[in-house]
Parts: structure tokens; sequence; C-alpha cells
């Protein structure tokens, strides 16, 4: 991560694929927005405000996150990278078959 505050590599795998998402929070700030405005016509407007202020918390303070492929280590804060893109299935294919054909993981001996 070093100065530029970009994934480049998985600090617990240490693999370098990575794939970026929406935060899940983000649906809780607009349950807390619909929420707020469907409770404001009773509470006077103040749970309008409410739902206004988690809707904010959760829409836009919680942006994409970068999810390691391999062991899906979650990086919240750090800036997104240009070469990281959406979720694809057919990478993950293509990873699932080179960990199956790598025989290094299924070794047991002790």
């Amino acid at each position: 991560m070093g100065t530029r505050n970009e994934v480049d590599q998985c600090a617990v795998c240490r693999q370098s694929d990575f794939y970026v998402r929406d935060e899940v929070r983000k649906i809780w700030g607009l349950g807390y927005l619909l929420m707020g405005l469907a409770l404001a016509p009773f509470t006077y407007g103040l749970a309008g405000l409410a739902g206004l202020y988690g809707f904010y918390w959760h829409f836009f303070r919680y942006p994409k996150v970068t999810i390691c492929y391999h062991c899906y280590a979650k990086y919240h804060t750090a800036r997104l990278n240009p070469e990281h893109l959406e979720y694809d299935l057919e990478k993950v294919k293509h990873l699932e078959r080179a960990i199956r054909n790598d025989q290094t993981y299924r070794d047991f001996r002790f």
C-alpha cells in the first residue's frame, strides 16, 4: 500500500488479483432514508432529517471497497486502483482452475 494508499498486493495472501464493489452499507443508507420519509408526517419532519443523516452517513461515507479474489480480504480506506475492475466470472474460473491444478495446495503431509 505504501505512500500512494493503493492496494497492489494483498497483505494476507500476497496475491495481486483484486476486484472492486460497492459497500453493502449503502443499502442501509437507503433503508434509513425510506424509513425516515415514511415516519416524517408523524414526527413533524424530524424522522426525515434523521433519515437524511443516515442516508448521508451510509451512502456517501462508505464508497467502493477493494477485495482480494483469493482470500476475500477487504480494503476499505485504500484509494481505488484503476487496474482493479468489477467482479469477473471468467477471471474467477481461471483462478479456480489454476488452484485445482496446483498440487502444493493439497499436500497435507506433516
